[in-house]
């Protein structure tokens, strides 16, 4: 009897981990900025807004050759910048409270545009 109590345990225990998987969320979201004719001033910034339901953590980020770094804005009337990072990894495990948002990522030198798309689960 004490030797099915390991391996009845070890069942439970793979269940609910495999219950909590299936329960998770991912939101992807994409942008994209195409350099202006002058440094910053001009940008076109392309991308659709996302909603988190609830805090959010990133948890991946796949870029371009042309993205160095990407920044996050709150999509309200006043835009607020919510993280800006000239890293393309340094966000990874950053948390998100609940709410609207857009991505665009920053232009490397030498490059006319760069897309960026990152993964939020929660």
């Amino acid at each position: 009897m004490y030797k099915r109590i390991p391996i009845t345990l070890t069942i439970v225990l793979l269940i609910l981990a495999m219950s909590s998987v299936v329960y998770a969320t991912d939101i992807l979201a994409s942008g994209r900025t195409i350099k202006g004719t002058r440094q910053g001033e001009n940008d076109k910034l392309d991308g659709e807004p996302f909603t988190l339901q609830k805090e959010g953590t990133l948890t991946s980020i796949v870029r371009d050759d042309g993205a160095w770094g990407f920044f996050i804005l709150r999509y309200d009337s006043r835009g607020t910048v919510m993280y800006d990072t000239l890293s393309s990894t340094a966000g990874i495990g950053k948390k998100f409270p609940p709410g609207t948002y857009l991505i665009y990522p920053h232009v490397r030198d030498g490059y006319k545009e760069a897309i960026i798309t990152v993964r939020f689960t929660y």
